[in-house]
């Protein structure tokens, strides 16, 4: 997915609080999923998000001992949630 960087500054910032606060409380659940999930670490490096370009979406750390497992939060230009692989 490549983003078309001269539509930034196209809509006025007061018009994307909505869809900010969205996005923010819908990442809040990937990463209690870390937390409830994985060992605390001092940094809370346990709960970070990463950003997955071949799945154009942000994942957890892998909360397997494998390293196969992790939560994510994927979504199309409408905001739509995407079925992640499982």
């Amino acid at each position: 997915m490549q983003f078309d960087w001269s539509t930034l500054g196209a809509k006025a910032p007061t018009a994307l609080v909505r869809a900010r606060n969205v996005a923010h409380h819908a990442v809040q659940w990937v990463s209690k999923a870390a937390r409830a999930n994985l060992e605390a670490v001092a940094d809370d490096s346990h709960s970070s998000l990463s950003w997955d370009a071949a799945r154009a979406a942000f994942v957890s750390q892998a909360l397997t001992r494998s390293g196969d497992g992790t939560a994510s939060l994927a979504g199309d230009a409408a905001g739509r949630a995407l079925p992640q692989p499982t």
